[in-house]
């Protein structure tokens, strides 16, 4: 097959998982001129809140020893100096600040109503393209443009927004919508630094991914909201020439207080561009739910390019989607000189709580290693046993076993007075253990025959493309494919992920338990709801990589690091990392294996 060839089926496989992800319609309310305000908390809603933070910070957050020291900062400390006699607005604003300067992505505080029901956004997304290999800072282009038809533009906003094309680039912005920073034109580039100072994140490519993702969306429960209009230069692709253009921010009331699911955004497809899929005699496809499962000629050989829509477990289907990868692999494995695990962009729908099920029997799939559960560290506390105890409860026979499960995982170190010095510092951590030990969720004692389907496919190289926004069991099921030597990992930045699984919201811990054991109480002893709806999410395990090296030890932080690096280039962000992708298989095709594939994996 021609080179040529090529790039038309990979730029194919790529279009149908755009076409399937386009389903997705657009659903925004009406514009609303409603202002962005905090609200009037009661003694009682300070006390509340003041409580719960407290409570967070010395009783169930882990990565403080780990954040403490690389960001200098102690939000324990920082709690402590909220109180109840603060203003209204002094409180959350100061709440919000502790949770943003501890630098946790997904440890963090949500403004309560109205201000958590405000969203404002412009419909593009924008990326960092590096088409100059000496460029370190890279330029900012459009990477996507959604469907305005449902918001009443102007005609001759419309049409500005029909002239800029995806791959123009994003040469400066006005009113950039940052509360407290210049609304005068500023460098887009200076736009992105100020952004990556006002989201969380271990490193600067967390806070740059970050920051990538909110350029034109701004959400209520995070601050405030832009208003009015903004005007940006773009430099055209096509022609090089400047131009000007102004839009509205669009401010909307969204999902969180009209009660519909989450707004989403239509990607606008190229129409033309879908015919040619028809009868293209290079792609051979298989679909399956929510992704897809295809095969991509390369240099002479053959290569399966998978997408996972989802590792969370389906309620009629434990876990479809591997059963349904199983089977395709088991189909193609002799027709197929490697797999391409594809975890960026919009597809990735896995960034979902799924207590590593999924990810567990999928990597299986590749080796006849017993893969198992990641292990956690918990902080050892009077209300941390008893949340663990209340938690296990909700899914346990209520037998001997539990007791002495958490004893031995927490109440020993209570009883103790060898640790009481530790306890009192916050400085002790339990051992890693499995938490899914006492919980229903670990199915494998139970049907261990049934899911896990070990070595299909061990003697042919496996790579992982993925980025930022793989979380949750997205991100666990990357670490097993790089602790484990299965796949070889590569990224458009050196890290992927970094975001722990086990993240709570207050509100889920502080809800109440019915079980045949205890009365009817909170996860959280004695916990109090939090004001108007607002909320604060915060990792209560620190997941361990045991088999990980030293500066991977945790899920949380650093990520999985990546073994190779392609930067995007433009025609990568037009062209859905065609580019990458073909630098991919050229590596899994390469005789020498000079990227040190892992074949013949035990």
């Amino acid at each position: 097959m021609s080179r040529l060839k090529t790039l038309i089926a990979l730029n194919t496989i790529v279009f149908l998982s755009a076409c399937h992800k386009s389903d997705n319609t657009a659903q925004v309310s009406s514009y609303t001129d409603k202002p962005w305000e905090l609200p009037e908390l009661t003694i009682e809603e300070k006390t509340n809140l003041v409580d719960s933070v407290q409570t967070v910070f010395s009783e169930y957050y882990v990565n403080d020893f780990q954040k403490n020291n690389l960001h200098n900062f102690d939000a324990f400390s920082e709690s402590l100096k909220l109180n109840k006699e603060m203003d209204s607005e002094t409180l959350l604003r100061e709440t919000m600040r502790i949770f943003n300067k501890n630098g946790d992505i997904y440890t963090k505080f949500t403004y309560p109503s109205p201000a958590k029901c405000l969203n404002a956004h412009f419909y593009f997304d924008v990326a960092l393209a590096y088409d100059d290999p000496s460029d370190k800072e890279g330029k900012l282009v459009i990477s996507k443009k959604y469907s305005i038809d449902t918001i009443p533009l102007s005609r001759e906003e419309k049409i500005d927004f029909n002239n800029i094309q995806v791959g123009d680039e994003l040469i400066s912005i006005s009113n950039i919508g940052l509360e407290g920073e210049t609304e005068e034109e500023i460098s887009a580039l200076e736009g992105l630094n100020l952004l990556m100072k006002q989201v969380s994140g271990l490193t600067d490519e967390e806070k740059r991914d970050q920051a990538l993702q909110r350029y034109f969306l701004r959400e209520g429960d995070e601050g405030k909201i832009p208003e009015g209009y903004f005007t940006v230069k773009i430099k055209r692709s096509a022609d090089a020439q400047i131009v000007t253009y102004t839009f509205p921010w669009w401010r909307y009331v969204n999902y969180k207080c009209h009660g519909g699911e989450p707004v989403t955004r239509e990607t606008i497809i190229n129409k033309d561009e879908e015919k040619k899929t028809d009868n293209d005699p290079t792609l051979k496809a298989e679909y399956l739910s929510g992704g897809s499962a295809n095969i991509v000629e390369y240099a002479g050989k053959s290569f399966a390019v998978i997408r996972v829509s989802k590792f969370v477990k389906n309620k009629a289907h434990e876990i479809d989607e591997v059963e349904r990868i199983k089977d395709f692999l088991e189909k193609e494995r002799n027709k197929i000189d490697g797999v391409l695990f594809d975890l960026s962009g919009d597809y990735n729908f896995n960034n979902y709580f799924s207590y590593a099920t999924s990810p567990v029997a999928l990597a299986s799939l590749f080796t006849t290693q017993d893969i198992s559960y990641p292990n956690v560290i918990l902080r050892v506390s009077d209300s941390n046993r008893e949340t663990l105890a209340n938690n296990l409860l909700l899914y346990s026979n209520l037998n001997e076993k539990l007791d002495a499960f958490i004893f031995d995982k927490i109440g020993k170190f209570l009883k103790d007075e060898t640790y009481k010095e530790q306890i009192k510092n916050r400085s002790l951590f339990t051992n890693p253990f499995n938490l899914f030990d006492a919980n229903h969720d670990d199915i494998y004692k139970k049907y261990s025959k049934k899911i896990i389907t070990k070595g299909i496919l061990t003697d042919k190289p496996i790579a992982i493309f993925a980025n930022s926004d793989c979380s949750y069991a997205c991100n666990t099921f990357v670490s097993f494919m790089k602790d484990y030597k299965i796949a070889k990992i590569y990224g458009t930045s050196k890290q992927i992920g970094g975001r722990d699984i086990n993240i709570f919201s207050w509100k889920d811990f502080a809800s109440t338990i019915i079980s045949p054991r205890v009365t009817i109480k909170s996860l959280i002893p004695n916990a109090k709801s939090l004001p108007k709806g607002s909320d604060i999410s915060f990792a209560w395990g620190q997941t361990v990589r045991e088999h990980a090296s030293s500066n991977e030890k945790y899920l949380g932080g650093n990520g999985v690091l990546v073994d190779t690096v392609y930067l995007e280039n433009r025609d990568d962000i037009i062209n859905n990392d065609r580019n990458i992708f073909n630098k991919i298989f050229a590596d899994m095709a390469d005789p020498e294996n000079s990227k040190g594939f892992y074949l013949n994996r035990p």
